[in-house]
């Protein structure tokens, strides 16, 4: 997120303004704007909750949330949740995207190839 942007930007900010720059990604994976507009609120609403992830590696924190986008599900503690977690390869804390059981039924439902899903 090095966009060059003064200090005195919040992370928040640099954050909001990284995730705007992928809006078009966003809209593509999740197939119309207003949905993508929704996964990015959320998102931000996700970070704010949850600000140690602002301390993070940012190209982690990014990649957590393309990959809540890919597999279209909501990182609001219920589809899923941006986690912290130890990268034994980098040696550092990094942000994950963590599908939960309700994201990974609503998905399967989604696809429309699931006919039936017990629990």
């Amino acid at each position: 997120m090095s966009d060059n942007l003064p200090a005195t930007v919040a992370p928040i900010q640099m954050v909001r303004r990284a995730m705007d720059k992928l809006a078009a990604d966003y809209g593509r994976l999740w197939g119309d704007e207003a949905a993508a507009g929704r996964f990015t609120r959320v998102a931000l609403t996700a970070i704010q909750r949850k600000p140690e992830l602002l301390d993070k590696d940012p190209q982690s924190l990014m990649g957590a949330l393309m990959k809540a986008a890919e597999d279209r599900l909501l990182p609001d503690g219920r589809e899923g949740a941006l986690v912290v977690r130890w990268n034994s390869d980098s040696k550092q804390e990094e942000v994950a995207w963590q599908p939960m059981v309700y994201g990974i039924i609503a998905a399967a439902k989604r696809s429309g190839g699931v006919k039936t899903l017990e629990v």
